[in-house]
């Protein structure tokens, strides 16, 4: 570090010294070298190779410590100095470290990290049960708060795997109990952390679905659930416990520091300590449990404000910054934790409403939300919507949109495009982020058919620039009115197009036309009798053609069974012939 801070730098007379230099185990030339090697620049034929370091405000002093480090920049030059590159690397180091007190630390305040707000981040509680922690560290003894009517206040709220079956819940017969007294040793570790976390933020209140939402009251689970979005996106903050696969692990555990370069520090004559450099563009995120869950997908994106406890590092996430414990950083994350897109902003505003909002997103959004849901795992198939329902209820309000069935009014014909293939999860390496399991597929006919919900497979949506039918009406039974975004038990549609035989391309060139079944019928074919297809629209310069294939079902409508997508411009004049008519077909 002298000499990388030094007026000369470090120097290396060549690539191949350099490359020499990390065969030889030099971790900053073997990260330098990776960082060459991947920005593609030649240093051929040039001879002398200069290292600068420099923080991240653009100080560098000869043997002198640098103060408020947050990254250092490398500055890398030939010896002409006709070359110059620079590669940002973020530094950290361990709890105790002499070289802590150089580092950047980072600071966190909840009244003022949000979007659009500079006031205290407080909700109204009055629709909504929460957990007193009390303001006592030490104290043993919770209780279930059910709040006043206009009453006001700040609350954390949980994210974190089940697990199976949980040990501490509260139902019919123990609310009055909890109401006066919940023991804080019979609560499972991830809620005991939890509570810390809270006491240790100053704030009073915690929000805990097992607790919190009567579990053996299907009423209660139902109006609970219609309230997700408004619980997440007015909590002060939402804890995630990403390190823990079932709620008795806990996740205030010890944590290991990601493997890095690290180097030592001059600090003082008799004193030094040791940094680790990160590479933002090259570190990968190890995926943690809480990644995988199709439930806790919306309490990531409704949650203005997270808490990510991972493996490796505590992240804070917020709409206007990213930060974690061991890279302080004031730019974005170096890598993205899961589900990191984001919602319109307009949502987080305090009196969203759907006027002069721009819809332009909409498709794309939405689009996106269901093709990186739909990867999470999920228990039971029936809560395909009402885990997403939280998210759909807030679009409504900023959208100003009819929510059916998972779909939207405004761009239904199009997202009726997407397919449902086991392959599509199935093939994802259990390791990564994200994965799907497959294990649990649906079997048998689910209404609406239409609907990418009823299907317990990974969904791909696909795009059409130009629609050639038009949705004439639609109509969906909900299984409770109590929760309008919610399982839906029944659904049609009454779509306008041109209706072509399935079997009038039988036979054409394979390379001409594709076929897609839905997940569950599989045993269904293109050229079966009875089959058609409906054109629904265009792609770019109207190439390929989009179908929509259809079944004869037994009450006289159609069931959808797939998409079919033709590509060659004689083949879609035999499926949809000049002389073919538009007609009006019901899909259930």
């Amino acid at each position: 570090m002298w000499a990388l801070s030094s007026d000369l730098g470090y120097r290396h007379y060549s690539m191949s010294e350099l490359r020499s230099s990390a065969d030889l185990g030099c971790p900053l030339c073997r990260l330098c070298c990776f960082r060459i090697y991947n920005s593609r620049i030649s240093f051929k034929n040039r001879r002398t190779l200069r290292f600068y370091a420099e923080s991240s405000d653009g100080r560098t002093t000869d043997r002198q410590p640098i103060f408020g480090i947050s990254k250092l920049v490398f500055r890398i030059q030939d010896r002409k100095a006709t070359l110059a590159t620079s590669f940002e690397f973020h530094a950290y180091t361990s709890k105790g470290n002499p070289s802590s007190n150089c580092l950047k630390e980072i600071d966190i305040d909840l009244d003022v990290a949000s979007y659009n707000s500079t006031k205290k981040i407080r909700a109204q509680l009055k629709k909504i049960r929460v957990i007193d922690v009390g303001y006592e560290e030490l104290s043993t003894t919770l209780k279930l708060h059910v709040p006043k009517h206009q009453e006001y206040g700040s609350y954390v709220a949980l994210s974190y795997c089940w697990g199976g079956q949980q040990p501490t819940i509260t139902t019919l017969d123990n609310i009055g109990a909890r109401t006066a007294a919940i023991s804080f040793a019979e609560l499972p570790q991830t809620v005991r952390d939890a509570v810390a976390v809270t006491r240790s933020l100053g704030i009073r209140y915690l929000w805990v679905d097992a607790l919190c939402i009567i579990q053996d009251s299907g009423p209660d689970k139902i109006k609970e659930i219609a309230l997700m979005g408004e619980i997440y996106k007015n909590a002060a903050v939402t804890v995630a416990a990403g390190n823990a696969t079932d709620v008795k692990e806990g996740f205030l555990k010890p944590r290991s520091l990601p493997s890095a370069c690290s180097l030592p520090l001059y600090i003082s004559e008799k004193q030094s300590g040791t940094i680790w450099l990160q590479d933002r563009k090259t570190f990968k995120r190890p995926p943690e449990p809480l990644d995988c869950r199709a439930w806790t997908f919306q309490e990531f994106l409704l949650s203005p404000r997270i808490l990510y406890y991972g493996s490796n590092e505590v992240i804070w996430r917020c709409l206007t910054e990213n930060l974690n414990d061991w890279i302080s950083l004031t730019s974005p994350l170096a890598y993205p934790l899961p589900s990191t897109l984001y919602l319109p902003l307009s949502i987080f505003e305090r009196e969203a409403s759907p006027k002069s909002k721009n819809y332009q997103n909409q498709d794309e959004i939405w689009r996106t939300i269901i093709k990186t849901y739909s990867k999470r795992n999920i228990t039971a198939s029936e809560d395909r919507l009402p885990a997403l329902a939280g998210i759909a209820s807030e679009l409504q309000i900023v959208w100003n949109d009819k929510y059916v069935a998972g779909l939207w009014q405004k761009c239904l014909l199009g997202h009726l495009l997407w397919t449902a293939e086991a392959k599509f999860g199935s093939n994802l390496d259990k390791n990564q982020s994200l994965t799907y399991n497959c294990n649990n597929v649906v079997t048998g006919y689910q209404s609406p058919g239409w609907s990418w919900a009823t299907y317990h497979y990974a969904v791909e949506m696909f795009r059409m620039e130009t629609e050639a039918a038009e949705v004439i009406d639609f109509g969906v039974s909900l299984v409770s009115d109590q929760a309008p975004f919610s399982a839906v038990s029944y659904g049609w549609l009454s779509l306008k197009g041109k209706l072509g035989r399935g079997d009038a391309i039988r036979g054409c060139e394979v390379s001409s036309f594709r076929y897609i079944a839905d997940g569950r019928m599989q045993d269904e074919s293109l050229f079966n009798e009875g089959t058609r297809v409906l054109l629904l629209g265009y792609g770019k310069n109207s190439v390929p053609y989009w179908g929509y294939t259809l079944r004869p079902s037994d009450r006289g409508a159609y069931l959808r069974t797939g998409i079919a997508i033709v590509y060659s411009p004689l083949t879609a004049r035999l499926l949809w012939p000049e002389w073919c008519e538009s007609k009006l077909v019901i899909v259930i």
